[in-house]
């Protein structure tokens, strides 16, 4: 059972700790996706905007996963289906944005938007330009 939208909405910290809220898309997955969901939320979402994305991605990764393998255990197996996942969480966000919207009345910025997710969901390319893998087995062998 994974939170399966776990991003900057959902959490607050009090005192050191997380407190993970709103729990109405949970489901049974792989721990990877739920993973790939919260890296694509921290990753193209972000607070504030960095000149070095790639770099900022990178960093965001090894604190979030160091934090992750205290508390949980994933394998390199797994890892690399990180890709896939975070397309999935793009491809599903683009259905939702069908459901949620009247597609005849769309100004041209949500136009605009739309086209913007069609073309990334269709693409080949991974979306993040990391190797996940990579990373993954350096923080996992600084932390054993």
């Amino acid at each position: 059972m994974t939170h399966t939208d776990f991003h900057q909405s959902n959490f607050y910290l009090h005192n050191g700790d997380i407190y993970l809220f709103d729990f109405d898309d949970c489901s049974y997955t792989y721990f990877v996706n739920d993973i790939g969901i919260t890296l694509y939320y921290a990753l193209f979402y972000p607070f504030k905007e960095f000149e070095n994305k790639t770099e900022y991605y990178k960093l965001f990764f090894r604190h979030f996963m160091k934090g992750y393998l205290k508390e949980n255990t994933i394998q390199e197996e797994e890892i690399v289906y990180l890709q896939d996942s975070i397309k999935l969480r793009h491809v599903l966000l683009y259905v939702y944005y069908h459901q949620a919207n009247d597609m005849s009345n769309l100004d041209e910025e949500s136009m605009n938007r739309l086209k913007e997710l069609q073309r990334v969901a269709a693409s080949d390319d991974p979306m993040l330009p990391i190797d996940f893998v990579h990373e993954f087995k350096s923080i996992y062998n600084s932390i054993h």
